[in-house]
């Protein structure tokens, strides 16, 4: 992990820690961090988010392998996430997925007060 050039969002924080290790990343992230859009919906909303335009850069990236698990297909295993985290971490795995904040207490100000998604990579574990 290196500490990323772009800290502003987590899903791209998060890519660029992971991949800015390898000394070939630059050429792949200066084509794919260029261009800038804010979402004419969020402005309907009173909301102006200024973000970088990729397509899913983490299934495209060519320094990371993608593997997209379904929760579905998660509770076909007789294991708990925290376990599957585990042994995903002890197989050099990073984790990321999304989460609804309202059921997680660690968002104090979300926390069963509203529904809102958020990211969360996990890339190392402290038993």
């Amino acid at each position: 992990m290196k500490y990323p050039i772009i800290t502003c969002y987590p899903n791209h924080a998060n890519l660029i820690s992971v991949i800015s290790q390898n000394e070939n990343y630059t050429s792949w992230f200066l084509n794919n961090y260029i261009q800038l859009f804010a979402d004419k919906n969020d402005y309907k909303k009173n909301l102006l988010r200024l973000d970088f335009y990729t397509n899913n850069l983490w299934q495209s990236c060519p320094f990371v392998y993608y593997q997209k698990i379904s929760r579905q297909f998660l509770s076909k295993f007789n294991t708990s996430i925290i376990d599957f985290c585990i042994e995903a971490l002890e197989l050099s795995s990073y984790i990321y997925f999304l989460v609804d904040v309202f059921y997680i207490s660690n968002y104090q100000s979300a926390y069963k007060k509203w529904h809102n998604v958020h990211d969360i990579f996990i890339y190392g574990v402290d038993l």
